[in-house]
Parts: C-alpha cells; structure tokens; sequence
C-alpha cells in the first residue's frame, strides 16, 4: 500500500479490502524486479495474473460479466471491485432503455463492457459506437468485437471523435475521475440523445457536469449510488437524463 498522501510504499501482511485469493505474504515472499510496478489481480475464473511494468509479453486476462467473455491487456482499466462489472452492466442496460435500431454512443468505452451489455437490446439493425483514447483499451475493444458489425470502435479524444457525427438515440458516458467537462458535454448533447446514462466515480464531477447539461436543457432524471470502494470516502454513481 501507500502510505498516508504519499507515494511512499508500505510492506504490509495483509490487507483486509483485497481479493483473498490473493496472498500478500506469499507475494513479498517472492523476487520481484526493484523499481519496478507489479500487478497483480484476480480474474472473475478466479486465476492469479501478474503483469510486471516493461514487460510486453504478459498473457491476456480473460472477465466474463454474465455470458460474455471480454479479454483484455493487464494495463487496460477493469473494475476493481468484482463485483462492479456485472453490477453497472445491469445498471446502464436499465437506465438506458435502449430500443431495437438505436444508435448508441459509448464514450470512453473502454474494453467494451457497457457496448456489450446494450448489444442485445438494440436488435440487428441497431450500432453501438465506442469511442476511447486509450491504446490498450481500444486493442481490446477491437479484439473483443472483431466479429460484430453493428460495432463501431473509434480511437481517439472524445470531443473530437464526436465531431463528425450528428446524431444519436443513446449516449452512455463513463468518463475519468476528472468528469467529462464542459466540451464533451457540449458535444453530447449536440447528438440531441433521447437520454444520456452518466457513470461517475466522483461525485464532485458529476455534480458540475449534471449543471452543465441543465444549462444544455437536460434534465437529471434518476441517480443510483454503489459502494464499490470499500473502507474509503469514494462511491460509484449511475445517472440518467433527458431533454427538458
């Protein structure tokens, strides 16, 4: 762990918020690179994987959330909580009340997990666009939907992947801890969507990007709350908004 607003490692012999499958006393047990970052997590199969920085030729990690099956680089993001994949697939899929041939935006989408759980919803003639900056994540997200043609991945910065595209029935959002910002928003609601479903891990963004989308004419329908980070200040939320 770090210690207390510093970069500064611990040793510790256990650490009551982690997976206990994974073995902290075996682990500092072990010889592992100086200098190095070592990761290690624990999949939904429940087996050890561990990826060492400068290392290129770690093994994909394979999450099933539900039926499907997503495999993905140890450096793109997953949720850290195992339980959360499946949770908020469920919670977007509800609060997105997406229709057979919508066209749905999933920005900052990652590996493809919200993609995946809408796929079913939208019927054959519906597409789903996924757009995301980072390199990792969209290898897998073109991996993960190499064979499904009603899935567009996009690589690229948001507010100008959305550019050239004027329209959209859903947009699903799941941005950094930083918010999506005034720009995005601006952008978003540009696509004049039917609803917008926002997933935030900071409620602090959430609360200055839901009074941007109000001066936009979107209204803050419905809001959840999830206590995906144990023993710690931060929560997870889902909301849902709609034209005024």
């Amino acid at each position: 762990l770090f210690a207390a607003r510093s970069a500064q490692i611990v040793e510790i012999d256990e650490c009551m918020i982690a997976s206990k499958e994974i073995d902290i006393q075996l682990i500092n047990q072990r010889r592992l690179p100086k200098g190095k970052r070592v990761d290690i997590a624990i999949t939904s199969s429940g087996s050890q994987e561990i990826s060492i920085e400068g290392r290129e030729n770690f093994a994909l990690i394979s999450e099933k959330v539900g039926e499907v099956e997503f495999s993905l680089n140890p450096l793109s993001f997953w949720q850290s909580h195992t339980a959360a994949p499946e949770l908020l697939s469920r919670v977007v899929r509800e609060l997105s009340t997406a229709r057979a041939g919508d066209h749905i935006f999933d920005l900052y989408g990652g590996v493809g997990l919200f993609a995946a759980a809408l796929l079913p919803e939208i019927g054959a003639g519906g597409r789903i666009t996924i757009i995301e900056s980072d390199d990792n994540a969209i290898t897998d997200a073109k991996r993960n939907f190499a064979s499904e043609e009603r899935v567009e991945v996009v690589h690229g910065r948001v507010e100008k992947a959305l550019k050239k595209y004027v329209a959209a029935n859903l947009v699903v959002l799941d941005p950094p801890r930083s918010g999506a910002g005034a720009s995005v928003i601006e952008a978003v609601v540009s696509l004049k969507p039917r609803a917008i479903v926002y997933v935030a891990c900071d409620p602090a963004s959430l609360a200055r990007d839901t009074a941007y989308l109000k001066e936009r004419g979107f209204a803050l329908e419905s809001i959840r709350a999830f206590d995906l980070f144990p023993m710690t200040a931060h929560m997870e939320c889902v909301a849902r908004f709609i034209p005024e």
